[in-house]
Parts: structure tokens; sequence; C-alpha cells
């Protein structure tokens, strides 16, 4: 919003009411672009997702927001693909783990490093997905 002009000079205060307008009519403008981002991704929405996004905690406060909206999807589906993608990276972990052997020509040393850093990948997959799941039940 344009700062307040000089009250005795008339043309200063001409151009400040006019950039006070423009500045008006933007914001109405971009609140209708909103309103009609709402409408728009809201009906363009599956059933399932419409119910998922309406019984999202912040859904009330998107109310004719078409941006929180969107950032509520993005939520909800990234919150679905990392629990989806984590579960599918445990598997291959566990794979990769059950399928270690020691080599004809790897040395016990070697086989040992081998067994550490899958152990430590694995520890650290847990403490991911703990604090995921910890994440998921606060929201």
């Amino acid at each position: 919003m344009p700062g307040a002009p000089d009250p005795t000079d008339v043309a200063e205060c001409e151009v400040w009411k006019l950039n006070i307008r423009d500045h008006c009519a933007k914001a109405q403008e971009y609140e209708n672009f909103r309103a009609g981002l709402y409408t728009l991704v809201l009906g363009q929405c599956s059933e399932a997702m419409e119910y998922r996004l309406r019984s999202h905690v912040k859904f009330d406060n998107a109310n004719l927001d078409g941006t929180s909206l969107l950032i509520i999807i993005k939520t909800l589906l990234h919150t679905f693909e990392e629990r989806r993608k984590l579960s599918d990276a445990m598997c291959n972990v566990k794979e990769k783990f059950y399928a270690m052997k020691q080599g004809r020509n790897m040395s016990l040393q070697k086989y040992h490093e081998k067994q550490s850093s899958g152990a430590g990948t694995r520890r650290s997959w847990s403490q991911h997905r703990r604090r995921c799941t910890n994440r998921s039940h606060r929201s």
C-alpha cells in the first residue's frame, strides 16, 4: 500500500489517490482469482479427494482461497506418496540385506564393513519412519 503523501502538495495527493485506487482494484482482482481457483480446483477433485479435503483440519480456513486449497492437496498427496515410497524403500533395503553374502574374494574385514554400513542404513530408515509416523499422527 502506498505511503501517505505530503498534504500540502495537491498533485502528490491526487497521484496517491490513484495509487490507492489501483491497489484496491488489484487486491479485489486477486481475491476474485483465488476464489475462482478454489472453485476450479475443488470441481476437478475426485469424490474421494474431496472427502479427504473436507475432513482436513485446515479446510475451513481455506474457504474461497484456492492457494490454501492447493497447499492442503499438496500436503495430503506428499504424505501419502512419502509413506508409499518409504515402504517400498524399506522392502528394497530388507531384500538387499538378506541377499548380502560374502563373496569368494571378499575379505572378512570388507564383509564386516559392508554389513555395518547396511545396519547404519536400516537404523536411519527406521528413525526416519518413526519421524514420519509421528508427523502423520499430528496432522
